[in-house]
Formats: structure tokens, C-alpha cells, sequence
């Protein structure tokens, strides 16, 4: 494998690992290791994008992680990765750029979406209120040349309603104060 976009380790224990790998004309995939990275074995093949960060741990419940492949909904693993299952029936995103649970907040889910140098439509911000059964358009980067996708969002445990994410190529940073 060639590109590595997200890897995570249980805080529960250390030797189960989950990596986003891809690339060398393998399809993209997440790899688990129960053995501390000794051996790994394919647990989703899923195309995800180039620069994402497809991957992200629930910051309350650590056994559950979250997952956005190319043209698909959200995956959602509640076994550190074992097994997966797709979430929801009707949000289906182009190619998520960065997943953020809320902490504290278990039921509310974000995803940054969008496709590098693709323009129409622009970088897009989605809130999940129901642990990411659905999903509403909130923010749309539309009028900002080359924002096409979100690659980075963020937001703490002590002010949780307020979430950050970043824009390329155009640059600049968005602030949200309500999730």
C-alpha cells in the first residue's frame, strides 16, 4: 500500500488497530490488526478519497468508529472495526473529506464533503442530530473559488458546539458556534 489516510488504536486495547489504506492497484480498504500490528486483515473494501481522513473513533464510546467511503453513506463499526454496516437510507455523500462525532453530544455526527478541483458543487458541510441515520445540508462553499472540499474539522470536549473546518484549495478556515 501506497497512501495511509487514517489509522486509529483502541485506548481499550492497544493492539487492535484499524487503518484506511490504499493505493499500488489494490482497491482502497480498511485493515484491522488484533495483534498489535503483527497481522492484518481486510475488513471493508471501499474506495475513499485521495486525501481524506475517512476514519474517526466516537470520542464517548471507543468500540463504535465511523467510516465515509466514495458515493456512499456512512459505515458505522460499534465492534473496534470487525464488522461494518452502512448507516441510513438516504445520505449518500461524494467523497467525505473528515468525520467529527461530537463529543458529549452522541447523537450529532459531521461530515465535510467534497471532491478535489471539483467546484459544482463546492465543499459542503453535513450535521447528523440522530447518530447519522440522516443528514442536512448546512454549509455549502458556494462563491469561494477552488473551495472544493473540506480536508480538516475539529472541536473540543469543552466547547463542543463549536466546530472548525478548513477549505481547498481557496484556503481560510469556517467557524460554526452551533455544531
Amino acid at each position: 500500500y501506497n497512501k495511509c489516510n487514517a489509522f486509529l488504536i483502541s485506548p481499550k486495547d492497544t493492539n487492535l488497530w484499524v487503518a484506511a489504506v490504499g493505493g499500488n492497484s489494490i482497491s482502497d480498504r480498511l485493515l484491522r490488526s488484533v495483534n498489535g500490528g503483527a497481522n492484518w486483515d481486510t475488513v471493508l473494501i471501499r474506495d475513499f478519497g485521495e486525501y481524506g481522513i475517512p476514519l474517526e473513533m466516537h470520542p464517548d464510546n471507543p468500540d463504535t468508529l465511523y467510516f465515509g467511503g466514495d458515493f456512499s453513506r456512512l459505515w458505522r463499526s460499534t465492534n473496534f472495526g470487525a464488522t461494518w454496516a452502512e448507516l441510513g437510507s438516504d445520505s449518500v455523500f461524494r467523497s467525505p473529506c473528515d468525520i467529527v462525532v461530537v463529543p458529549d453530544s452522541a447523537n450529532i455526527i459531521l461530515v465535510g464533503d467534497g471532491i478535489t478541483g471539483q467546484t459544482i458543487p463546492p465543499g459542503q458541510y453535513y450535521k447528523s442530530v440522530d447518530g447519522g441515520l440522516t443528514f442536512e445540508l448546512m454549509h455549502s462553499r458556494t462563491g469561494i473559488a477552488g473551495a472544493s472540499e473540506i480536508p480538516g474539522m475539529a472541536c473540543s470536549r469543552q466547547r463542543n458546539s463549536t466546530v472548525v473546518g478548513t477549505n481547498w484549495s481557496a484556503g481560510g478556515v469556517q467557524r460554526s458556534l452551533d455544531y
